[in-house]
């Protein structure tokens, strides 16, 4: 079984296109295979109301979508709570928003997923002028010196892999996710590819608005998982990241960026 986690607040709208991409497949296939976990961060907009709604019209598969709602400190305290709920051999991560590729779901479960392997596959990212594909590698420790080497909405994570002890670190408010799949890799947790697209997502997440942030957790968890080497490297490059982010910032919307992200992935 695949447990879906997805993590909202005051998303309604969001949380209504992740879920549009989740009930055609429970409609069609054997929702024993599937369970999802809507994680709410105490909504004050009409996301309850909105649930409510959806039950009674999607009532054959109500049982396989459980809504919690309560106080958190942000997406992963709110990951890190709704683990706790799920059943699955494998996890996957959606913030409100975020939506699965056509049959992705389907595709995933055509394999024979082993529980004690990470798998991982490719994610679309779109705004109002870009819809481009992200190829992604990981099979060695230089790939996390990339920014962004994955993507957590396009991963499956074994569901052992968390505990009180390895869950994800909240001091890392920006790139939590990081330092826990990085610290997966180091500790010996064997990655496959699964080669297929699985999630859509909007440009402009929590990552890229914080990208300074997210570079400091990144080198935090360098500091913290080694080797020494990815941390110095990864220290020696920080000046560099953050006038290259200033420059992505200012040039953001231009026609320049538009052709450079042109250039460097694969637009679809």
């Amino acid at each position: 079984m695949i447990s879906v986690i997805v993590v909202t607040f005051n998303n309604k709208e969001g949380l209504r296109l992740t879920l549009k991409s989740i009930i055609y497949f429970l409609h069609h296939h054997n929702c024993s295979n599937v369970e999802v976990i809507i994680k709410d961060g105490g909504s004050t907009d009409d996301t309850k109301e909105f649930i409510d709604w959806f039950y009674k019209c999607y009532p054959t598969i109500s049982n396989t979508i459980r809504f919690i709602s309560s106080n958190d400190t942000g997406i992963y305290d709110a990951m890190n709570q709704a683990i706790e709920y799920c059943s699955g051999d494998h996890v996957i991560f959606m913030n409100a928003g975020d939506a699965f590729y056509t049959n992705s779901l389907s595709l995933i479960l055509s394999n024979q997923l082993d529980s004690n392997i990470i798998y991982y596959g490719d994610a679309i990212f779109y705004d109002d002028r870009n819809r481009f594909e992200k190829i992604y590698k990981i099979d060695s420790v230089s790939c996390f010196l990339k920014h962004n080497p994955f993507n957590h909405q396009a991963i499956l994570y074994p569901r052992k892999c968390f505990n009180a002890k390895t869950n994800y670190n909240t001091n890392l408010v920006i790139s939590a996710d990081f330092d826990f799949t990085y610290a997966c890799y180091v500790n010996g947790v064997l990655f496959k590819k699964l080669n297929q697209t699985i999630a859509i997502c909007q440009l402009g997440g929590i990552s890229c608005i914080n990208s300074i942030r997210s570079y400091q957790d990144r080198i935090s968890s360098f500091k913290k998982n080694g080797p020494k080497y990815g941390f110095c490297l990864m220290m020696i490059n920080y000046p560099f990241f953050i006038i290259k982010s200033r420059l992505i910032v200012f040039l953001d919307k231009k026609r320049i960026m538009h052709l450079y992200r042109k250039l460097k992935y694969k637009y679809v």
